[in-house]
């Protein structure tokens, strides 16, 4: 028995070495030297008996599977143990278990004089990450070097989305590196994989990268692609070269474009891109980033140099920063733009600068800003200045002072200056608010206005808070002021008033309720004559029957009436009297709400508006329909649909008809679907739009999902552009592309720039 147990010493420490797997603390257990394992060898043969009783000890040992403890190993074996001082055979399975690996052996010679272990008939290795099968293995144990022949195996990385697989006719190994000698790699997980790549030689770099060198892609045993040298990065890179893109376009031509990565540490990362655009010239731009603590700054440049007219210009300049410091932030930028890649000239200027800072008792922000657009549709200069200061006076009174001035130009046009502000003084209490105002509202530059400029100088509102009569919620609000509009001269003292009642909602029985709003208000401009004056009143009073759970009727009754004359026409006159009907039910799978009314002041009825909704199985629905009924006649129908006859299937559009001076229009029409059968995948989008009797989206895409790998297919009628996608899943959604359209062919790989550097 203790032969036996210090020889499996010796193949647990051989054993749990392979790959550099071995736990640091089993380096404490001895390892017999080759007089005290001779000593022992000689002292006696073990009868059949004992050796029996030693194999059914072990076996129980095994089947038992005790608990594993730190710094612990469980050891079971069969069949018989040979040999002298020099080599020992052992030959039936070895299985040791530790902590978090197991490792499996069938055949082993040791060779105690030059510390290496020779494993024939299968040897397996496994823990929490990987697995590695060989047929022969040879070890050094000291050394913690050794070369395994028909390796199979698997790395888990947190890069990929599924384990690396490896396949090798010959693989050499020590700490934390492989070698592999004709051998393939992929993350496809069958026997027969899909694809893979086989390479002369991979290098694999645990934790870091993995290095090919004279690759083949092969689909299935079809090699597609050959590359000289590849690197996968296991882990984001500093420093990389991206992929190529290269295609045409109708500004550049032919085009190559190479893209550097680099980072100096771990605030400061760029890239450097060289450009080759057979009609534009050579590009050369450097865009880098820096990022510490509470400051970051990014700047860019890109230069084209013309070849044939001897020519360097500058494309793309910019930069921005930020400092944030708790409570007082910095930012600005500024940036020159020529976007060479379009059919028209286009160019964009443009600086900000601001601050912001939050305090208990102070708070504010300030901006400047330049641009200058142009392009063939666009021509525009403007400096803008935003301002927002605030001041916590104290618990109750607060100062608020907020600015905004810009000056612009469209085209060739006079400049328009434009100037707004807002100032306030405001108190709180519990029961009462109040606000002082000196306001200049300019919207010269807003066309749809019928005012240009309007002043509160000053205006004074008083407002209550949480007051109530009875439990009735009741808000009193008085409004006077000082008022200019402009450009008509109009000047007036201005004394307002409103008084509201809350709505609230009194139930008269089980199913029916009652609620009600009331309201008063009265403007007066001229204070000494009270003329002219505007005065108007609103109710609402409502009733809300449900018999049963899937039925609600509801009336409700509004009356809003204004008297008077304002000289202001931001005052709207009006005057509405009207009953409304509303009824909304479910019956089975179909919501319906319908609702009208009756405007008493025009004695007509108002539109009767429909809307149904519809769940059943597989199907929704929905469907719209208004008329007038006075005369009766039919305004609008639209309605959407969606089917989903099965898991792999669905179809859905809506429509939308409007009839618009007795003439009946399309306003909207669009649909989807998307059908899977089997591996295929196939997905239809349009949009059309009958104002400009167009498809702003018409498109299709044909995919087929490959297992491990996808290929997809899209057209873009209304773009005038193919292209096909392929992605391997593993890696996540990052497809080579090759795309064709009225521009040109782009050809661009983010698959194998994700690869090379990890990101």
């Amino acid at each position: 028995m203790s032969k036996i147990k210090w020889l499996l010493v010796v193949g647990l420490i051989l054993s749990l070495s392979l790959l550099g797997m071995a736990d640091e603390n089993l380096t404490n257990v001895a390892t017999p030297d080759a007089s005290e394992l001779n000593s022992e060898s000689t002292e006696s043969t073990l009868e059949e008996g004992e050796k029996e009783n030693t194999d059914t000890t072990a076996e129980a040992e095994d089947n038992n599977q005790p608990e594993v403890k730190e710094d612990e190993i469980i050891i079971s074996a069969t069949d018989e143990v040979t040999g002298d001082n020099k080599k020992v055979q052992i030959k039936g399975d070895v299985n040791i278990r530790g902590t978090n690996f197991t490792a499996t052996g069938a055949i082993a010679e040791i060779d105690l004089e030059n510390n290496l272990v020779h494993f024939a008939g299968g040897v397996t290795v496994n823990d929490n990450e990987r697995q590695f099968t060989g047929e022969e293995l040879i070890y050094n144990y000291k050394t913690k070097a050794g070369t395994i022949k028909g390796v199979t195996g698997n790395i888990d990385n947190e890069k990929f989305k599924e384990d690396i697989y490896l396949y090798g006719q010959t693989m050499s190994f020590e700490d934390k590196y492989m070698r592999l000698e004709g051998g393939r790699i992929t993350t496809c997980n069958l026997d027969k994989p899909h694809y893979h790549i086989a390479a002369r030689v991979i290098e694999i770099y645990e934790d870091d990268k993995i290095v090919l060198r004279s690759l083949y892609y092969k689909e299935g045993n079809l090699p597609l692609l050959y590359f000289p040298y590849w690197q996968i990065s296991l882990k984001e890179k500093k420093n990389y070269w991206k992929f190529p893109k290269f295609g045409s376009s109708y500004k550049e031509g032919f085009f190559v474009k190479l893209a550097y990565v680099y980072t100096l540490n771990d605030y400061n990362k760029g890239e450097i891109n060289f450009d080759y655009m057979n009609k534009l010239g050579l590009g050369q731009g450097i865009q880098h980033t820096y990022s510490k603590d509470k400051i970051s700054a990014n700047g860019r440049y890109y230069l084209i140099y013309t070849p044939r007219e001897n020519k360097l210009s500058l494309i793309d300049t910019s930069g921005s920063f930020n400092i944030n410091q708790e409570k007082f932030k910095l930012s600005g930028s500024a940036a020159y733009l020529d976007d060479y890649t379009e059919y028209t000239p286009k160019y964009l200027r443009k600086t900000d600068f601001g601050y912001n800072f939050g305090g208990q008792v102070y708070s504010g922000s300030l901006k400047f800003s330049y641009s200058d657009e142009q392009s063939a549709s666009l021509d525009r200069e403007e400096f803008k200045l935003e301002s927002n200061q605030t001041i916590n006076i104290s618990k109750a009174w607060r100062a608020n002072f907020s600015a905004n001035f810009s000056r612009y130009q469209k085209q060739n046009q006079p400049w328009i200056n434009v100037l707004s502000y807002d100032g306030t003084l405001s108190y709180t209490a519990k029961y009462l608010s109040g606000t002082l105002r000196w306001q200049r509202e300019d919207k010269s530059q807003d066309e749809t206005t019928t005012y240009s400029k309007l002043f509160r100088q000053p205006e004074v509102i008083l407002r209550t808070r949480n007051v109530k009569v009875f439990t009735w919620p009741l808000t009193l609000e008085t409004t006077m002021g000082h008022y200019l509009e402009e450009p008509r001269k109009v000047e007036s003292d201005r004394l307002g008033f409103r008084a509201t009642l809350g709505r609230k909602t009194y139930k008269l029985t089980k199913n029916l309720d009652f609620n009600l709003l009331g309201e008063g208000q009265g403007t007066i401009y001229n204070l000494t004559v009270f003329n002219p004056y505007v005065l108007s009143g609103r109710m609402d009073l409502g009733l809300s029957y449900t018999p049963v759970k899937n039925w609600r009727f509801q009336i409700d009754y509004s009356k809003r009436n204004v008297y008077g004359n304002s000289p202001f026409n931001f005052d709207k006159m009006s005057k509405t009297n009207s009953v409304d009907f509303k009824i909304s039910n479910t019956l089975g799978p179909v919501s319906t709400d319908t609702k009208t009314g009756y405007d008493l002041i025009k004695s007509q009825l108002k539109d009767w508006e429909n809307s149904h909704r519809i769940s059943y199985g597989n199907v929704t629905a929905s469907l719209e329909h208004n008329y007038k009924l006075q005369p009766f006649e039919a305004i609008k129908i639209a309605g959407s649909i969606k089917v989903e006859p099965t898991k792999d299937m669905y179809l859905q559009g809506r429509f939308n008809y409007t009839k618009e001076k007795s003439q009946w229009q399309l306003k909207e029409l669009n649909s989807k679907g998307e059908i899977k059968f089997g591996l295929y995948n196939l997905f239809g989008e349009a949009t059309y739009n009958p104002q400009t009797n167009k498809y702003t989206t018409l498109k299709v895409a044909l995919g087929r999902d490959f297992h491990c790998r996808r290929v997809d297919l899209s057209y873009d009628h209304v773009n005038k552009a193919v292209w096909v996608e392929y992605r391997i899943n593993a890696i996540g959604d990052k497809p080579v592309k090759v795309k064709m359209s009225g521009s040109g062919m782009e050809f661009s790989a983010d698959m194998l720039s994700a690869l090379s550097s990890g990101n």
